[in-house]
């Protein structure tokens, strides 16, 4: 009964949006039309992946001196599986740093070659990072001191054949604030 009700839902929901970005001129009003429906569904073309040029950013957290990687992937039991959604808040607030080139490019940063799951605290040391204070009216979850790797994504060849080859990563260290 769920899977049936599920199905029915997502069917009419995909009906709604055909006749709202479709030209059929009988079923246009105030609520089917694309203003409202492009609210609802954004129609492009990286909606559920990623583009392959985006730097891939992984989030650690910086307590006295001690240096621990954030685990923003949703689907395990801190997140109860998908059902929080704060990893989405996470990931967006991180790119609102990763994404500012002008921000990025007054802040310290420090170059490593690490591979994509080593231990930062083997690179850098938390006592000799300099922090730039960051407040944006964006960023609501994050609050305290932070370290941003930021790497291209690895190419196909690469993944491949050794998915655990030290990379070179470009850290930044930043002390986010409430604005």
């Amino acid at each position: 009964m769920v899977l049936f009700c599920t199905c029915m839902g997502y069917a009419l929901f995909m009906l709604y949006v055909v006749c709202s970005f479709g030209h059929i001129g009988g079923l246009h009003n105030r609520y089917v039309n694309r203003k409202v429906a492009s609210t609802l569904y954004l129609p492009k073309w990286d909606l559920y992946t990623a583009s392959p040029q985006t730097l891939v950013s992984r989030l650690y957290k910086v307590e006295g001196d001690k240096i621990m990687q954030v685990d923003v992937r949703p689907f395990v039991p801190a997140y109860f599986f998908g059902l929080d959604r704060r990893t989405k808040v996470l990931a967006q607030e991180v790119s609102v740093i990763s994404s500012d080139t002008a921000l990025l490019n007054t802040m310290r940063h420090y170059d490593v070659i690490m591979e994509e799951t080593g231990d930062m605290k083997a690179v850098l040391q938390a006592d000799t990072l300099m922090f730039t204070t960051v407040a944006r009216k964006e960023i609501t979850l994050l609050n305290g001191k932070y370290l941003i790797a930021m790497y291209d994504p690895a190419d196909w060849s690469r993944y491949r054949t050794d998915r655990h080859m030290a990379r070179p990563m470009r850290v930044v260290a930043v002390n986010i604030i409430a604005p």
